[in-house]
């Protein structure tokens, strides 16, 4: 059976049953046995502060396994970290100077020779790269190069046209030696540029004078 310890202020309420929990939502409550267990709070009892649990005996046999057990464990264990640190001795390298500078001189010519490898490798690319760089310069120069060509010959070709109509209609122009024929021709031939075009298209030429509109005059009524 069951009991809800509540804390100050809580009151509880029914008949406490079998397997029922009062209080179970409340912060302060403690959920404890009925007779046969306390709470913690309470602490050890007077009459086992004292009290010293018996030890525990194993069987003869049974020690005796575990003794041998461990032996082999601390045996296996020793002779594996000798082994190791036979193997890291006969792998260690007495210190030399003369050889340690030898084999940093050979590390060094190494890692040059693997750089130059790398700059010429490097520089094969950069070459090929700006070698296409500057044909694709070239073409696109080039082809501005005609472009401005096509049409400075297009301007020529428009000024020689214009040179050659002003040529043509240069016969018509006035000048110094022609201009006493050109007044006489003027004289002989005067022409009037007074008329006009109705909306019919009739030419009127003179003095135009329209016809008066017809007005429609209203029948008298009787």
């Amino acid at each position: 059976m069951l009991r809800s310890s509540i804390g100050v202020g809580s009151k509880l309420t029914g008949q406490i049953g079998a397997n029922e929990f009062v209080g179970l939502n409340n912060v302060y409550s403690q959920t404890i046995r009925w007779r046969k267990r306390k709470p913690m709070r309470l602490g050890t009892a007077k009459t086992k502060l004292f009290r010293v649990p018996p030890r525990i005996r194993l069987p003869e046999e049974e020690s005796i396994e575990i003794l041998r057990l461990s032996n082999n464990y601390r045996t296996y264990m020793k002779s594996i970290k000798a082994h190791m640190v036979k193997i890291v001795a006969a792998n260690e390298v007495q210190f030399d100077e003369a050889l340690m500078d030898q084999l940093e001189q050979e590390d060094y010519e190494k890692c040059m020779k693997l750089n130059d490898e790398w700059n010429e490798k490097v520089r094969i690319s950069r070459e090929k790269r700006h070698k296409e760089l500057m044909d694709k310069r070239i073409e696109h120069a080039l082809i501005k190069m005609k472009e401005k060509e096509e049409k400075k010959l297009n301007i020529m070709k428009n000024i020689e046209e214009q040179v050659r109509k002003m040529k043509i209609e240069a016969k018509t122009f006035i000048t110094a030696d022609n201009i006493d024929q050109a007044i006489e021709e003027a004289l002989q031939n005067v022409v009037s540029y007074n008329s006009v075009i109705d909306l019919q298209g009739k030419i009127y030429e003179g003095v135009y004078t329209p016809e008066p509109r017809k007005t429609r005059r209203s029948q008298p009524t009787e």
